[in-house]
Protein backbone atom coordinates (compact mmCIF):
# COMPACT_ATOMS: atom_id res chain seq x y z
CA UNK A 1 0.00 0.00 0.00
CA UNK A 2 1.30 3.30 -0.95
CA UNK A 3 0.56 6.62 0.62
CA UNK A 4 1.39 10.40 -0.23
CA UNK A 5 1.25 13.38 1.44
CA UNK A 6 2.26 17.10 -0.07
CA UNK A 7 3.03 19.86 2.38
CA UNK A 8 2.19 23.36 2.31
CA UNK A 9 5.51 24.18 0.85
CA UNK A 10 5.51 21.43 -2.35
CA UNK A 11 7.33 18.71 -0.33
CA UNK A 12 5.96 15.56 -1.13
CA UNK A 13 6.36 12.38 0.89
CA UNK A 14 5.72 9.05 -0.06
CA UNK A 15 5.48 6.21 2.41
CA UNK A 16 4.60 2.14 2.35
CA UNK A 17 3.44 -0.02 4.53
CA UNK A 18 3.52 -3.93 5.86
CA UNK A 19 1.87 -6.08 7.92
CA UNK A 20 3.68 -9.08 8.34
CA UNK A 21 5.35 -9.62 11.97
CA UNK A 22 5.71 -12.76 12.64
CA UNK A 23 7.88 -15.50 10.95
CA UNK A 24 6.29 -18.68 12.06
CA UNK A 25 4.46 -21.08 9.45
CA UNK A 26 0.82 -21.17 9.57
CA UNK A 27 1.14 -24.70 11.83
CA UNK A 28 3.21 -22.85 14.48
CA UNK A 29 1.99 -22.58 17.52
CA UNK A 30 2.30 -18.99 17.42
CA UNK A 31 0.42 -18.52 14.18
CA UNK A 32 -2.44 -20.70 15.59
CA UNK A 33 -3.21 -18.86 18.98
CA UNK A 34 -3.24 -14.95 17.36
CA UNK A 35 -5.67 -16.88 14.14
CA UNK A 36 -3.61 -14.30 12.40
CA UNK A 37 -3.48 -11.55 14.78
CA UNK A 38 0.13 -11.36 14.68
CA UNK A 39 0.24 -9.52 11.53
CA UNK A 40 -1.55 -6.68 12.78
CA UNK A 41 1.67 -4.18 13.46
CA UNK A 42 1.59 -1.39 11.16
CA UNK A 43 5.25 -0.38 10.26
CA UNK A 44 4.92 3.00 8.70
CA UNK A 45 7.55 4.86 6.21
CA UNK A 46 9.15 1.66 5.38
CA UNK A 47 10.03 3.02 1.92
CA UNK A 48 10.48 7.14 2.58
CA UNK A 49 11.25 9.93 0.07
CA UNK A 50 11.24 13.90 -0.23
CA UNK A 51 11.72 15.69 -2.62
CA UNK A 52 10.49 19.56 -3.49
CA UNK A 53 8.02 19.26 -6.09
CA UNK A 54 9.75 16.17 -7.87
CA UNK A 55 9.12 12.61 -7.45
CA UNK A 56 9.87 11.52 -4.27
CA UNK A 57 13.48 9.39 -4.48
CA UNK A 58 13.74 5.81 -2.49
CA UNK A 59 15.83 5.71 0.64
CA UNK A 60 16.19 1.36 0.58
CA UNK A 61 14.25 -1.30 1.24
CA UNK A 62 13.54 -2.52 4.03
CA UNK A 63 14.33 -5.67 4.80
CA UNK A 64 12.51 -8.35 7.83
CA UNK A 65 14.22 -11.20 9.36
CA UNK A 66 12.56 -13.70 11.49
CA UNK A 67 15.43 -14.46 14.37
CA UNK A 68 13.30 -17.10 15.98
CA UNK A 69 9.91 -18.27 17.06
CA UNK A 70 8.86 -20.84 19.73
CA UNK A 71 6.02 -21.33 22.48
CA UNK A 72 5.31 -23.79 25.04
CA UNK A 73 1.50 -24.81 26.51
CA UNK A 74 3.40 -24.88 29.96
CA UNK A 75 1.73 -22.46 32.71
CA UNK A 76 4.92 -20.67 33.88
CA UNK A 77 6.03 -17.72 35.59
CA UNK A 78 9.17 -17.15 33.09
CA UNK A 79 9.96 -18.44 29.59
CA UNK A 80 13.10 -18.40 27.74
CA UNK A 81 13.68 -17.87 23.72
CA UNK A 82 16.44 -19.79 21.64
CA UNK A 83 19.64 -17.64 21.62
CA UNK A 84 19.59 -14.85 18.62
CA UNK A 85 22.15 -12.60 17.34
CA UNK A 86 20.59 -9.15 16.92
CA UNK A 87 22.41 -6.71 14.78
CA UNK A 88 23.87 -3.40 15.77
CA UNK A 89 21.17 -0.35 14.64
CA UNK A 90 18.22 -2.86 13.58
CA UNK A 91 15.24 -2.41 14.88
CA UNK A 92 14.01 -5.37 16.94
CA UNK A 93 10.61 -6.29 17.21
CA UNK A 94 9.15 -9.50 19.75
CA UNK A 95 5.13 -10.00 20.07
CA UNK A 96 4.33 -12.39 22.81
CA UNK A 97 1.06 -13.94 22.62
CA UNK A 98 -0.50 -15.40 25.97
CA UNK A 99 -3.26 -17.64 27.04
CA UNK A 100 -4.50 -16.09 30.45
CA UNK A 101 -5.59 -18.41 33.11
CA UNK A 102 -8.76 -19.21 33.70
CA UNK A 103 -9.72 -16.97 30.38
CA UNK A 104 -8.25 -14.11 32.42
CA UNK A 105 -5.54 -12.52 30.33
CA UNK A 106 -5.73 -9.64 31.30
CA UNK A 107 -4.16 -10.81 34.84
CA UNK A 108 -1.20 -11.62 33.40
CA UNK A 109 2.19 -8.63 33.31
CA UNK A 110 4.84 -9.68 30.25
CA UNK A 111 8.09 -8.19 30.25
CA UNK A 112 11.28 -8.63 28.36
CA UNK A 113 14.91 -8.62 29.05
CA UNK A 114 18.42 -9.97 27.08
CA UNK A 115 20.79 -9.44 24.72
CA UNK A 116 21.72 -6.13 26.77
CA UNK A 117 18.79 -4.58 24.76
CA UNK A 118 16.10 -2.26 26.19
CA UNK A 119 13.21 -3.48 25.59
CA UNK A 120 9.99 -1.08 25.30
CA UNK A 121 6.30 -2.13 25.29
CA UNK A 122 5.06 -0.82 22.52
CA UNK A 123 1.32 -2.34 23.01
CA UNK A 124 -0.58 -4.76 24.83
CA UNK A 125 -4.27 -5.93 23.63
CA UNK A 126 -6.46 -8.55 25.26
CA UNK A 127 -8.59 -10.12 22.86
CA UNK A 128 -11.32 -13.05 22.27
CA UNK A 129 -13.59 -12.13 25.78
CA UNK A 130 -10.16 -11.65 27.64
CA UNK A 131 -8.93 -15.23 27.03
CA UNK A 132 -5.60 -13.86 24.92
CA UNK A 133 -3.40 -11.13 25.42
CA UNK A 134 -0.68 -10.20 22.37
CA UNK A 135 1.88 -7.76 23.94
CA UNK A 136 4.43 -6.05 21.49
CA UNK A 137 7.86 -4.89 22.68
CA UNK A 138 10.48 -3.01 20.53
CA UNK A 139 14.06 -3.06 20.96
CA UNK A 140 17.07 -1.28 19.23
CA UNK A 141 21.12 -0.87 20.41
CA UNK A 142 24.42 -0.06 18.84
CA UNK A 143 26.18 -3.36 20.28
CA UNK A 144 23.24 -6.20 20.96
CA UNK A 145 24.95 -9.30 22.35
CA UNK A 146 24.31 -12.64 21.23
CA UNK A 147 21.92 -14.57 23.46
CA UNK A 148 18.41 -15.66 24.75
CA UNK A 149 15.53 -13.22 25.71
CA UNK A 150 13.77 -13.85 28.63
CA UNK A 151 9.95 -13.31 29.15
CA UNK A 152 9.01 -12.71 32.73
CA UNK A 153 4.86 -12.62 34.12
CA UNK A 154 3.98 -10.72 36.96
CA UNK A 155 0.52 -11.21 38.58
CA UNK A 156 -0.78 -14.44 37.44
CA UNK A 157 0.88 -16.94 35.29
CA UNK A 158 -0.15 -17.77 32.07
CA UNK A 159 -2.29 -21.17 30.34
CA UNK A 160 1.00 -21.20 27.67
CA UNK A 161 3.24 -18.50 25.62
CA UNK A 162 4.15 -18.01 21.94
CA UNK A 163 6.19 -15.76 20.70
CA UNK A 164 7.81 -14.31 17.77
CA UNK A 165 11.79 -12.05 17.13
CA UNK A 166 11.78 -10.51 13.98
CA UNK A 167 14.42 -8.32 12.77
CA UNK A 168 13.76 -5.03 10.73
CA UNK A 169 16.43 -3.09 8.89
Amino acid sequence: MRNRHVDPQGNTREWRRAARLCGSHPGAPFARGLGGLCRLAWLGALTLGWSLGSAPTALGAVTAVNLTSGGTDASQSSYTTASITPSAGKLILLAVDHMGPQGNAGSVTVSASGNGLTWVQVTNIIFNSSNFGLTLFRAMGSSPSTGTITLSCSGNNPSRMNWSVTEFG
